[in-house]
């Protein structure tokens, strides 16, 4: 076996290991402590229409047909307005879509044998940062830099390591032309790895990078060391912090523009509506028929609305998109 499928091997086979062990430790200890963490009552889902409660009104309508469910990875960039999704399943592509017109613009496909793994999008939209993994026994994994107006491949970086692309997690320069990614490698484990957007390395490391704004919004994980204090957390101007939930689905939320209105995904099949202002609840709503998770969670400031993808090849093939229609008098 080469270095470089040992290295591949090994990222897949540490990846498997963190999901086992988070789940392996969540149970235990829940069942240590007596905290159960269980779903939530059966209620009437509703995947399209009108949400009602306390003066509050929102509906929840369909923008975008995908052709099918099971969204693997959902990205929303801002400046072009489109999307890039991948598909679980096999699907060797990862797709473009405009969110104003509908349509499909183009896919960028990994290459036989090939499919997407991680992938981010620069801030200009112009560029694909692109983790592709092996079909054939998932132990060989490479890196490519895409432009995506024309699909030109800038350059394959190769097998520089594992590197992931939960929120937060990759962070591009203030110039928009350098990256940073979150690279495990034998030699350099923890101290990922900077590129030029053209693909030429960099001697810089993560605080070389502005960190993303989180809005006042915190995730911290379930851990052996921190298994009640644990969840999503909002933190007003104030300083006055209060959790939002246990359960939510990780990096999926939002807040909107004004800072009034959070939308968090849950791991079951609903999303919390919650009021930043009041610090409370306002719903918890089904809007799916499975618990893989409620949605990839987006906000899609020009339009003040929340975007929902579907994670489950049971759910719905559509993009849908949440907005407020009303507000609480006074």
């Amino acid at each position: 076996m080469t270095i470089n499928r040992r290295i591949g091997a090994i990222c897949v086979g540490a990846i498997v290991f963190e999901v086992v062990a988070f789940f392996s430790a969540q149970s235990f200890w829940l069942h240590r402590t007596a905290v159960q963490v269980s779903a939530p009552p059966e209620e009437p889902v509703v995947q399209i229409g009108t949400i009602s409660t306390n003066g509050w009104e929102f509906t929840l309508t369909n923008i975008l047909d995908f052709g099918r469910p099971d969204v693997k990875h959902f990205e929303f960039n801002a400046r072009t307005r489109t999307a890039f999704v991948s598909f679980a399943y096999k699907d060797d592509g990862i797709s473009q879509h405009d969110l104003d017109t509908g349509k499909l613009l183009r896919t960028f496909h990994m290459g036989k044998g090939f499919i997407p793994y991680n992938y981010a999008v620069s801030p200009d939209g112009h560029f694909l940062i692109a983790e592709r993994i092996s079909t054939e026994g998932l132990s060989s994994l490479d890196t490519r830099i895409i432009e995506v107006q024309s699909g030109r491949i800038i350059r394959d970086l190769g097998d520089i390591g594992c590197w992931t692309s939960w929120p937060n997690a990759v962070r591009f320069g203030s110039d928009g032309k350098s990256v940073w990614l979150p690279v495990t490698t034998y030699q350099n484990y923890n101290g990922g790895a900077a590129f030029m957007l053209d693909g030429t390395p960099l001697n810089a490391s993560k605080s070389d990078f502005p960190a993303p704004e989180t809005n006042n919004l915190l995730e911290v994980p379930f851990s052996k060391s921190n298994y009640t204090n644990y969840g999503l957390f909002y933190t007003k101007p104030s300083g006055i912090t209060n959790r939002i939930t246990k359960d939510s689905w990780w990096g999926n939320y939002a807040i909107n523009k004004d800072r009034r209105l959070v939308l968090v995904a849950t791991w079951h099949d609903d999303i919390i509506l919650w009021d930043a202002e009041t610090m409370n609840q306002i719903v918890r709503q089904r809007i799916t028929n499975h618990h893989n998770g409620a949605g990839h969670v987006a906000y899609d400031e020009a339009k003040d609305r929340f975007l929902i993808a579907d994670p489950s090849y049971q759910g719905v093939r559509y993009l849908r998109a949440l907005m407020i229609t009303k507000r609480p008098s006074g």
